[in-house]
């Protein structure tokens, strides 16, 4: 990471803005949509729940530096966020 922020001039707190620009109208977007089909309970989306799928993802691609494998996406989405958010049964 010193390496990039060498090469960039820039700083871990830029790189944390450029990352999450844009993420968190579309992550409500999602999870609203999960509300409105009854996948995921509104009371169970704190605003880490919410961003534990991309912080996951993220952390992924700083650790690999390579694109993340569907399989993996896919076991963030099936282990970790549904069982977070779906309503209790």
């Amino acid at each position: 990471m010193a390496e990039f922020f060498d090469e960039t001039r820039s700083t871990p707190q830029q790189l944390r803005e450029q990352m999450l620009r844009d993420r968190i109208p579309i992550t409500d977007e999602i999870f609203d949509r999960a509300v409105a089909r009854g996948e995921a309970d509104p009371d169970r989306l704190t605003p880490r729940v919410k961003s534990v799928a991309f912080d996951l993802l993220r952390n992924e691609l700083l650790l690999t530096q390579r694109p993340v494998p569907r399989k993996v996406i896919d076991e963030i989405v099936d282990d970790v966020v549904l069982p977070l958010v779906c309503p209790r049964q």
